[in-house]
Formats: structure tokens, C-alpha cells, sequence
């Protein structure tokens, strides 16, 4: 019989919050169990590779770690450079953008947006929704706008009005669901969102 959600997501916040304190902001919550079973040692080195400045991708080091415990950073490093990696280059939130890993700084800065639009809620509560999987999606939206800001093909007038006609028509297809979803529209009413009263 399949485990019900909410169990599986408990199970997983309870062993995310067994690693290493310093291991826990990078760790989203489908990767707890397979990091739960690298030794100290393996954690430690996976810690290492996170925080060095380079570009991982986070299954990858976890795959090696769990079958070489004795691999170095170096090696993790070596890994990830032989693999062929599409996704985006950024210099924003680079760990935001890579598969599994949770950024720091974009975790603050989706709390703070989080706590513009609802006042009340407290510091912890917010940092615990933007770390949060319900989250994940819209932290890549997140960081892939500020890669396209800080991108120089961004600069260009075909790019910016081509983004800027995208948002648009994202903004008319969300003030359609708003409009046809009277909850949803006491909800926001509710909050501190901008959306015309």
C-alpha cells in the first residue's frame, strides 16, 4: 500500500533535520533519505563540494558519495564537470538552479517576499514556506528572472520586450484564474498582494 503524502514529506523533514546544521539549507526534502545514508564523513565532503563556488549537481555527488564514501571534493568536482549540464548559467543563485539544492540567498529573498504579502506571518513561518518543496517551483521562476536581469542578452531590446510581453500575458492568465475563483480572491484580499481590490 503506498505511503500516504503527508507521511512521506514528515518522514523526510524529520530526517533532513538529523544531517549536519550545515548541510540542511542545501538538502531539499526528496534528497533527505539518500544523504541520511552517507556516513559523517561522505556529509562532510558533500558539504564541502556545495560550498566551494562550484557547479554540482547534487544527485550526482549524492551517487558517488554513496558508492565511493572515501571520494574527496576534488573528486565530486571532477564528476560534475564531465557531465553535460543544460541548465542555465547563473551567477545569482547558482545553487537555486541546480537540481535538489536549496540557495540561502534565495530562501531570504523569497521570505521576504512572502512577508510582504502576508504582514503577520512570523520570521520562521516564512522561511519555513520559501524552503518549503510548495515553494520550489516558484524559486526557479525566481532565479531564472534574475538571471535574465543580470544575463547580457537581457540588456537587448528583442529580449527585454519579448520578457516584457511574456509577463504580460502571464499576468492576464493569472487575473483570470483570480477572477473565476472567489476564494482565491478573498485570499488576496486577505493579504497584502497588489491585486486591484
Amino acid at each position: 500500500m503506498p505511503v500516504p503524502y503527508e507521511e512521506r514529506r514528515k518522514r523526510r523533514e524529520a530526517l533532513r533535520k538529523q544531517l549536519q546544521p550545515a548541510l540542511q539549507p542545501y538538502i531539499a526534502l526528496r534528497n533527505a533519505e539518500p544523504v541520511s545514508h552517507l556516513s559523517p564523513k561522505s556529509q562532510e565532503t558533500l558539504i564541502e563540494a556545495l560550498t566551494s563556488g562550484n557547479r554540482i549537481r547534487i544527485t550526482d555527488a549524492i551517487d558517488h558519495l554513496s558508492e565511493y564514501p572515501q571520494a574527496t571534493v576534488a573528486d565530486i568536482l571532477q564528476i560534475s564537470a564531465k557531465k553535460k549540464d543544460g541548465s542555465l548559467r547563473s551567477s545569482v543563485f547558482p545553487k537555486t538552479l541546480r537540481e535538489g539544492v536549496v540557495d540561502p540567498e534565495a530562501i531570504r529573498q523569497m521570505t521576504a517576499l512572502i512577508r510582504a504579502c502576508f504582514v503577520d506571518m512570523p520570521q520562521v513561518s516564512a522561511e519555513a514556506l520559501a524552503a518549503s518543496d510548495v515553494m520550489s517551483d516558484l524559486r526557479s521562476i525566481q532565479a531564472t528572472h534574475q538571471y535574465l536581469f543580470q544575463s547580457p542578452h537581457g540588456k537587448t531590446d528583442f529580449v527585454m520586450i519579448a520578457f516584457y510581453e511574456l509577463l504580460q500575458q502571464d499576468v492576464s492568465r493569472l487575473d483570470k484564474i483570480i477572477s473565476e475563483n472567489v476564494s482565491l480572491q478573498h485570499a488576496i484580499r486577505d493579504s497584502n498582494a497588489g491585486w486591484p481590490r
